[in-house]
C-alpha cells in the first residue's frame, strides 16, 4: 500500500504540478537527481562518501557540525546533502557550502527510485536527521551495505513506529545501526519499544551549529548604520499572525529599531506590512538612508542578524511550525513567540522556557510588555547570563556522536 501510494502521487505530481510551483520545482529536482549524482560520482568514482538526507533548512542546520567533523576527521570524504522541500535547497544551492561536494533533491520514496540512486552513489554512511526518514531509501542504503544513522531523533509516543498497528513502519527504525537522540524522552521511548536497538541520547546539534555561528558572524556595516546605538527588536521568520501580535509594540517602541525577516516574500503583504509599522520603513534591497524598521527581502541572512538583537521575536509558533529559536539564543538574546499550536514537536522550546530565555505570548498586549521588559539593563543582563550558562550546558552534541561513530566506522 505504500509503495502503490508513493507511485501514484509521483505520477500526480509529474502531471498536476503547475509550472513555477514549489511541488513543480521539487519534481524537475528530483527527477533531474539520477543525472546529477551520477555527474558526481563519475568524478571521483572510488572514493568514500557520505550521505546526509535532510528535510529542509533547518535539519540542514542540526547536520552541518557533524558534516564538518567528519570532513576534519577524514578529508578525503565524499559528502552529498539530499533535501525534500526547495525551502531548504534553493537557498543552499544559491552559494558553496563549507564541506560538502554535492547536493540534490530527494526522488519520491519509490524502491526503483531508491535502489537506482543508491547504485549510483554507493555510500558508505547514511544519515538521516531528526525524523525525515524514508523507508525505500532507508531499507535500500542498508541493502547496499552503508552503515546508517540517525541524529537529533526526535520521537513522540503517539507517532506509528510506536503502535501495535504500525506494520511495516515498525520494522523501519531497527534498520539504523545507532540512534542519536535529542533528549532523554526519545532515548527512553525508543528503548522502551526497541530494546535491541543501539541508543544514545546525546542532545540537538544545532546548539554547536549556533555557537560556531555566533562566533564570527558576519557584519552589515549599512544595517549598524541604520540602529545608530539603539535596542533592535529582530523579529524573525515572522507569518501575518505574528505581526497582528508585532505591530503594536513596533508602533509605539519609538526607541527600538526594527529588523523583520518574513517567513515568505509576498509583495503586497511585505508593502502592507511597512505601511502599517507607521515608522521610517525600507526594505533591505532598497535600503538609501536611515530608516526605523528595515524589512529583509532576501534569504540567508537572518541567523547573522541576531547579533544585532536586544530581544528577538520568532515566528511560526501559531501555525505551520515555530522557527528556529536557538539562532538568537545563541547570540545569548532572548526570545518572544506565540503560544506553542504544535508543543511537542519543539523541546527546545520547553527547554529554553525552563532556563528563563523565553517566553509564549498570546495576544498583542503581553507581547509588548514581554518585549518592552528587555529596555532595563539589569533585566537584559540576566537574560544574557542564563543564556550562556544554558548554552554550555547543551553543547558538545556532534562530538558526543563523532565519539561513538569513530569506535563504528
Amino acid at each position: 500500500m505504500y509503495d502503490f501510494l508513493m507511485y501514484l502521487a509521483d505520477a500526480l505530481l509529474a502531471r498536476w504540478a503547475k509550472t513555477g510551483s514549489k511541488l513543480h520545482e521539487r519534481q524537475a529536482g528530483a527527477q533531474r537527481a539520477f543525472s546529477e549524482v551520477a555527474a558526481f560520482r563519475a568524478q571521483a568514482p572510488e572514493a568514500a562518501v557520505a550521505w546526509f538526507h535532510v528535510a529542509s533548512l533547518g535539519e540542514y542546520e542540526q547536520a552541518k557540525p557533524l558534516l564538518a567533523a567528519l570532513k576534519a576527521e577524514q578529508p578525503a570524504l565524499r559528502i552529498v546533502v539530499s533535501f525534500f522541500s526547495p525551502s531548504g535547497y534553493r537557498p543552499a544551492a544559491a552559494k558553496p557550502q563549507a564541506h560538502v561536494d554535492t547536493l540534490f533533491y530527494l526522488p519520491l520514496d519509490r524502491p526503483a527510485h531508491a535502489q537506482k540512486l543508491l547504485h549510483t552513489l554507493r555510500p558508505q554512511l547514511f544519515f538521516c536527521v531528526k525524523y525525515d526518514i524514508w523507508p525505500n531509501f532507508l531499507l535500500a542504503a542498508k541493502a547496499s551495505g552503508a552503515s546508517c544513522y540517525l541524529i537529533a531523533a526526535v520521537f513522540r509516543p503517539g507517532q506509528v513506529y510506536f503502535r501495535p498497528w504500525g506494520g511495516f513502519f515498525r520494522r523501519i527504525l531497527p534498520l539504523f545501526d545507532h540512534v542519536f537522540t535529542q533528549d532523554e524522552k526519545t532515548a527512553q521511548l525508543l528503548q522502551r519499544h526497541y530494546p535491541s536497538l543501539a541508543v544514545t541520547c546525546t542532545g540537538d546539534t544545532r546548539y554547536d551549529r549556533v555557537l560556531e555561528t555566533a562566533a564570527a558572524p558576519k557584519r552589515f556595516p549599512e544595517i549598524e548604520a541604520c540602529i545608530a546605538g539603539r535596542p533592535v527588536l529582530v523579529a524573525g521568520s515572522v507569518w501575518e499572525q505574528d505581526m497582528r501580535l508585532l505591530l503594536p509594540f513596533i508602533r509605539e517602541a519609538r526607541d527600538f529599531f526594527i529588523l523583520i525577516a518574513p517567513h515568505a516574500f509576498q509583495e503586497e503583504q511585505m508593502e502592507r506590512w511597512l505601511r502599517e509599522t507607521g515608522r521610517p520603513s525600507r526594505r533591505y534591497s532598497k535600503l538609501k538612508g536611515p530608516c526605523d524598521v528595515l524589512l529583509i527581502d532576501n534569504v540567508g541572512m537572518l541567523a547573522q542578524l541576531y547579533q544585532y538583537a536586544t530581544v528577538a521575536y520568532v515566528g511560526g509558533a501559531s501555525g505551520d511550525g515555530l522557527h528556529n529559536i536557538l539562532e538568537p539564543i545563541g547570540f545569548q538574546v532572548p526570545v518572544v513567540h506565540a503560544r506553542l499550536k504544535r508543543r511537542a514537536k519543539f523541546p527546545e522550546s520547553a527547554s529554553a522556557r525552563e532556563a528563563g530565555l523565553v517566553q509564549e505570548v498570546q495576544d498583542a498586549e503581553v507581547c509588548r510588555r514581554a518585549l518592552g521588559r528587555y529596555r532595563d539593563a539589569h533585566t537584559l543582563a540576566q537574560a544574557k547570563t542564563r543564556a550562556a550558562a544554558f548554552l554550555h550546558r547543551q553543547k558538545g552534541s556532534s562530538q558526543a556522536i563523532m565519539h561513538v561513530l569513530k569506535q563504528e566506522i
